[in-house]
C-alpha cells in the first residue's frame, strides 16, 4: 500500500482494484439481495443456498431450495408459500 505524502499509514487507502468485488455470485456488481438478481443466470446447486435465509432449517429449508430450483430461470424471485394449514414459508422471512 502506497502511502501519499503528508498522510499517515492509518489515512492511506489501498488502490482501487480494477476486478469488481465478488460476494458470492458475480452480478450486479457483485451483490445480490434478492433471487430475483439471479434472472437469466445459470447457477449451480450450491448457490441456490445463497438465496435462503440461514435461519430457514430443515425440512423448511429443504422445501425453499426446491422451489427456487422449479424456478425458470427467466422466472425468478422470492417467494411466499402458504399451505393448506395455513403454515407460511419464505426463502426470506
Amino acid at each position: 500500500m502506497t502511502v501519499p505524502p503528508g498522510h499517515s499509514k492509518s489515512q492511506a487507502r489501498a488502490p482501487k482494484s480494477k476486478v469488481p468485488l465478488v460476494l458470492g455470485l458475480r452480478a450486479n456488481g457483485g451483490t445480490m439481495t434478492s433471487f430475483n438478481d439471479a434472472v437469466g443466470l445459470d447457477l449451480a446447486d450450491a448457490d441456490y443456498g445463497k438465496f435462503v435465509d440461514p435461519r430457514v432449517q430443515g425440512a423448511d429449508r429443504a422445501r425453499a431450495l426446491k422451489f427456487l430450483r422449479l424456478m425458470p430461470k427467466n422466472m425468478r424471485g422470492d417467494f411466499v408459500y402458504i399451505d393448506n394449514s395455513g403454515r407460511i414459508l419464505s426463502n426470506r422471512p
